[in-house]
């Protein structure tokens, strides 16, 4: 069979494949990579589509963060593993805090609306 083609360093020291839908980019483990929610096997490292079904990739939570679970409905509820909710028997959720940072689909979706917009308007 014939070697993919390397662009990262000439075929020399490396046998990563260029991302792009083309190949499967080896991520270690021990740096922050960018994941799909929908395909666990699709690792990037930066942000971008997933080259299996489409869907915007998220950064993946860096090992060792300490996680609180919590009941949607009963925000006392807290624990350190997932499990159900001892008052209502819901599903706990995880519990993270949301910095603000870049989303292409938000920036792509707010774009369309403002284009949209100005042909709205009379």
């Amino acid at each position: 069979m014939d070697e993919p083609e390397h662009h990262c360093c000439h075929g020399e020291g490396s046998t990563e494949v260029e991302s792009g839908g083309k190949g499967k980019v080896d991520v270690p483990p021990s740096v922050p990579a960018w994941v799909c929610p929908m395909c666990p096997s699709v690792r990037e490292l930066g942000p971008g589509a997933c080259p299996m079904c489409g869907m915007a990739l998220e950064s993946e939570e860096v090992a060792g963060v300490a996680i609180c679970y919590t009941c949607p409905m009963h925000a006392d509820v807290q624990k350190e593993k997932p499990g159900s909710c001892p008052i209502c028997g819901m599903a706990l959720e995880p519990m993270t805090v949301v910095l603000e940072a870049d989303n292409p689909e938000l920036d792509n979706m707010r774009r369309r609306f403002y284009v949209s917009l100005v042909f709205t308007v009379p």
